[in-house]
């Protein structure tokens, strides 16, 4: 090797390889090179602050008919890895600044799902007590899955503020996206469209999560106007790599103390194209001399980074 390989750069690598005897006798080996998935990669938080306000009906002994309470925020992280490395747990960080008992107490009262980065409240909240908290989660590679070594991300802040009261009109949000043609060129593509119902609250857009829908795993694929709910993609789409995608929405509505969010979630489907450009077993074929032989030829399947493919006959004169 004359360099480090690096599988989320570049998986696979085509080499030609040609033996001679030193005369005019040789032969020709396609050899393919697959480049295998080490866990090299840090899990990163897709965002570093997150908030949300808990309204009565969600910590109130009173209004909760059972504990614990699964809350609207979910803590999102991403990691480069293959699925099989990139599995992972998310669970409360405890800074080393922080007093045993404030520790104690915040661990009684939150949870965070390993599985899903879903905030929990575990029993009831007096808001007289403390009306405001604040935690910190992490994302960690699962030990279950057998690596050798484990990563974890930089602790995201969780900002928890209790309600008084009831908001006045809680906003309802729906996104709709259809079928997607693949592209493996275009990047920047609206492919959906967020709203809010009432249409007269005004509020910020923002993609919390974007996922593999077969493989669950977390990518960067799509951006979202914040002003007016667009979503766009930030790459050209593969079909052949993915043919879907689940994106988690929040809508933060403006002009009201505490803060109020809005979660919902949708599906992109992309639609396959004739993009792929057949391919020939090896480039090289040698036709022994004397007799009469037929070639038999392989195609197999590309991806089209390669715009044709050309083949070379070699034969010897009797």
């Amino acid at each position: 090797l004359a360099s480090r390989l690096d599988r989320e750069s570049i998986d696979r690598y085509q080499l030609l390889v040609r033996a001679t005897d030193g005369g005019h006798l040789f032969d020709h080996l396609l050899l393919e090179l697959l480049i295998t998935d080490d866990n090299d990669n840090w899990p990163v938080m897709m965002q570093n602050n997150y908030e949300i306000t808990l309204f009565p009906h969600e910590y109130n002994a009173s209004l909760v008919p059972e504990f614990p309470v699964r809350t609207s925020l979910f803590v999102k992280a991403t990691d480069a890895d293959l699925p099989e490395n990139s599995h992972l747990v998310y669970r409360i960080f405890h800074p080393p600044s922080h007093a045993n008992r404030a520790t104690e107490s915040l661990s009684q009262t939150f949870t965070v799902d390993p599985q899903s980065g879903q905030l929990i409240v575990q029993h009831a909240i007096t808001r007289a007590d403390l009306d405001e908290w604040q935690l910190f989660v992490e994302a960690c590679d699962s030990l279950n899955t057998g690596l050798s070594s484990t990563h974890c991300s930089s602790p995201a802040k969780v900002h928890i503020r209790l309600a008084a009261r009831e908001p006045p009109n809680l906003p309802r949000i729906h996104c709709t996206a259809g079928s997607v043609l693949e592209d493996d060129r275009v990047s920047d593509r609206e492919v959906a469209l967020c709203q809010v119902q009432p249409t007269n609250l005004t509020g910020d857009w923002m993609l919390t999560s974007v996922t593999v829908l077969h493989t669950g795993q977390h990518v960067s694929a799509f951006r979202l106007d914040r002003h007016t709910g667009r979503v766009f993609t930030t790459r050209p789409l593969d079909y052949e790599v993915a043919s879907a995608y689940r994106l988690r929405v929040q809508f933060r509505l403006a002009n009201f103390k505490p803060v109020v969010l809005a979660h919902t979630e949708f599906v992109v489907q992309l639609v396959d194209v004739n993009d792929c450009t057949p391919h020939l077993d090896s480039p090289i074929f040698e036709i022994p001399p004397g007799g009469q032989f037929w070639l038999a030829v392989q195609i197999g399947l590309f991806h089209a980074v390669v715009s044709c493919t050309t083949l070379t006959f070699v034969a010897h004169k009797k």
